[in-house]
């Protein structure tokens, strides 16, 4: 699977934006991308800014519980930011094995459940009933008012997360299931058998060969066998 080529040292989707500076009221101008002593003009309103009142806004999913590992039994399951955590540093490895770019896999894994801020996590029984709202939809009215730089490129980033064709988005949603069924395996060997459900329901949904053979390797590892090794001890 082919990543991105570089044009002049930057990846295509930097090169267009590379030389220009972000004004915080909403605008945006053309500077050499190394100055920094240029001043920016805020625009605080009675309400702050969009950026800045967004940012407390995704502070919000430290809180925001993952529904489905309740059905499990778990009583006080992860948060969202901490699934999405995990999901980018696994979206990093799976890039790198099959020759995608990770830092653009890495950047799709933090913002692809950003919309729950609003939406909160609806699992799949909760979508069962419920109509799914848009995540493109919910990221434009998130986005909304902020330099459009920035805008339009969490607007694009989404747009290719839910499109699920580049190799990136392709390795960010493998990622994203790899994280469930690692969580699951941790809440299992915590007790919570009912957990075997969500390990073999995302372990059938890994696309990338990278993907499948990194959940075969983790099945056959024990959660604490990091620690093991660290202090040279063995598996009794």
């Amino acid at each position: 699977m082919a990543g991105f080529r570089k044009t002049n040292g930057l990846l295509p989707y930097q090169c267009e934006k590379a030389s220009t500076r972000l004004d915080i009221a909403g605008s945006s101008r053309t500077t050499a991308p190394w100055a920094s002593s240029s001043r920016v003009t805020w625009g605080i309103g009675p309400l702050g800014t969009p950026l800045a009142r967004f940012l407390y806004e995704a502070g919000t999913l430290k809180q925001t519980k993952r529904t489905g590992w309740w059905m499990a039994g778990v009583r006080d399951p992860e948060s969202v930011a901490e699934h999405s955590w995990r999901t980018a540093l696994l979206a990093t490895i799976t890039a790198n094995l099959e020759g995608a770019d990770p830092a653009r896999a890495a950047y799709l894994a933090v913002w692809h459940d950003s919309q729950e801020t609003r939406t909160g996590d609806v699992n799949h029984l909760g979508k069962k009933y419920a109509t799914e709202a848009d995540p493109q939809a919910v990221t434009a009215d998130q986005v909304a008012g902020m330099p459009e730089i920035l805008a339009s490129a969490v607007r694009e980033l989404v747009a290719e997360y839910e499109a699920k064709e580049s190799a990136e988005a392709i390795c960010a949603r493998d990622a994203d299931k790899l994280e469930c069924m690692i969580q699951g395996i941790e809440y299992k060997a915590q007790g919570y058998e009912n957990a075997q459900r969500w390990i073999g329901n995302s372990r059938r949904r890994h696309t990338t060969k990278s993907a499948n053979e990194l959940a075969d390797a983790v099945l056959a590892t024990g959660s604490l066998d990091w620690l093991r090794s660290a202090l040279g001890e063995t598996r009794n």
